[in-house]
């Protein structure tokens, strides 16, 4: 059965309504790069916080991110094209530019690598938390893990690299194993949806795809297709022979040609930020087009990896991980003033105060589903019929899942009750989980009891989330 829960639903309202706006007519913004779903660059959502309760300090930070915008990952929507393009060429059909380089954001060698840009938001983004939390780096240790994927290890290292100005006295742990290799313990928390064999049942079957097919048969706009297709290959030929049997050939397949032009232009916008090449073919009445390959797109996302994914709860290994070293950092020594227990502010430690974890958009999405955060107006589910009002979208993946998109538990000690409190980050901005009635500055006390929920068993052990017995 497919279902949303009521605490999700309520989480993407209240969590998005920064990026709400009135209306509901499906968006088709003026740029194509507003429609290329989870390739998008990455933005810091909020860059001006509430301060921190008096007396409160950091002491931890549990971080996990999609690695920074990157190269296609296969070579194969290239080999398509260029087979497509070079045909058309031959045949006197194709109408664009030949001067231009059509493939230079997809350099051979570098299939699935970081691209500079997201070398870029990486290093930006680890100033911005070394700025941001200069009063949690001063003594200490980092725990560092990536997948076995490479952009995923040059993501962690592009982080550090603005990390590090600020961390002279930080010794830090690499715990990147060498390409190609994940320790078991890591790939459940970070590539768990490898490991779980209920999930790959569900990818594998065919009723995540129902919506999607619908949404493909009944709403692809094929009278601005045609205009599309036409601007790349002009009009049909009068005169019978291959040009006109090459022609009415495209024409056939223009959903499938005009699905792999998307994906190089998602692809380049990731690369270079510019509606380069490819985009550009999506611009004026493109873009009614590019709006709906963007919704096909959110609707596969939501279905296969987020709110509908089976099993449902699959990253509760991670949020067992985030338990785990907020455990530690709460139940341990700390480098903080003298309280009750003994602890003392300023005494050097080498206990980890950062814990930074480099993964996938199919890492994010469904840990994202199981934070459930706070209530506010309904939000209705993505289908194939509602894209006429699917405008202002919760479930939008250029706005939740982009390159680099992360999520930040921050957790802070304090010489007020409660003692301990976390504030939580959903792209660098503020957000308030479910059982926090609306506080940034969360109790950490609820945080824990929310956290164990989701991932321990009644008795406190992590164990109900071993994939050996969740997912088979």
């Amino acid at each position: 059965m497919i279902y949303v829960s009521a605490a999700l639903i309520l989480f993407f309202s209240t969590v998005l309504g920064q990026y709400v706006r009135d209306g509901s007519m499906p968006s088709t913004s003026a740029s194509p790069l507003s429609h290329v779903a989870t390739k998008n660059a990455y933005k810091p959502q909020q860059t001006a916080y509430n301060d921190p309760p008096p007396s409160c300090e950091p002491i931890h930070v549990n971080m996990v991110s999609r690695h920074g915008s990157r190269y296609a990952t296969k070579d194969k929507q290239v080999v398509y094209m260029r087979q497509v393009m070079q045909d058309a060429v031959d045949a006197g059909l194709w109408q664009l530019p030949q001067s231009l380089n059509w493939f230079s954001d997809f350099p051979d060698g570098k299939w699935g690598q970081l691209a500079e840009s997201g070398l870029e938001e990486q290093m930006a983004m680890g100033a911005r938390m070394a700025h941001n939390l200069h009063k949690l780096f001063g003594t200490g240790s980092i725990s560092v893990q990536a997948t076995e994927k490479l952009r995923c290890q040059q993501s962690a290292q592009a982080f550090l690299l603005g990390l590090k100005p600020d961390l002279s006295r930080v010794k830090t742990h690499y715990d990147i194993c060498p390409l190609g290799q994940t320790p078991s313990w890591q790939h459940s928390q970070l590539r768990f949806f490898d490991d779980c064999e209920k999930y790959q049942r569900f990818k594998d079957g065919d009723t995540w795809e129902t919506e999607l097919d619908i949404f493909e048969a009944k709403h692809m706009n094929m009278t601005n297709m045609a205009k599309i297709m036409q601007r790349m290959f002009g009009k049909i030929p009068t005169k019978e022979g291959k040009s006109r049997e090459l022609w009415l050939s495209y024409q056939n397949r223009s959903v499938e040609i005009l699905q792999v032009v998307y994906a190089l232009c998602q692809t380049q916008a990731s690369v270079s930020h510019t509606a380069s090449q490819w985009c550009s073919i999506f611009t004026a009445d493109g873009l009614d087009t590019i709006s709906r390959l963007e919704y096909a797109e959110d609707l596969s996302s939501y279905y296969e990896k987020g709110v509908i994914q089976e099993p449902s709860n699959m990253a509760c290994p991670l949020a067992g991980d985030f338990l785990n070293t907020m455990l530690t950092a709460t139940n341990g020594s700390s480098p903080w003033q003298p309280k009750p227990n003994g602890r003392l502010r300023g005494e050097a430690s080498e206990e980890t105060i950062a814990s930074l974890r480099f993964a996938h958009a199919e890492t994010l999405m469904p840990f994202v589903q199981i934070l459930e955060p706070l209530n506010g107006s309904l939000f209705t589910p993505l289908t194939a019929e509602n894209y006429d009002a699917s405008g202002e979208r919760l479930w939008r993946g250029q706005r939740l899942f982009p390159m680099s998109s992360n999520i930040q538990m921050i957790l802070y000690q304090c010489e007020t009750t409660p003692e301990y409190r976390v504030r939580t980050l959903l792209n660098e901005g503020e957000v308030s989980l479910n059982a926090c009635n609306g506080e940034v500055y969360c109790d950490w006390e609820v945080v824990k009891a929310f956290l164990r929920k989701v991932s321990c068993d009644e008795d406190g052990f992590v164990k109900k989330c071993d994939n050996r017995t969740m997912c088979v």
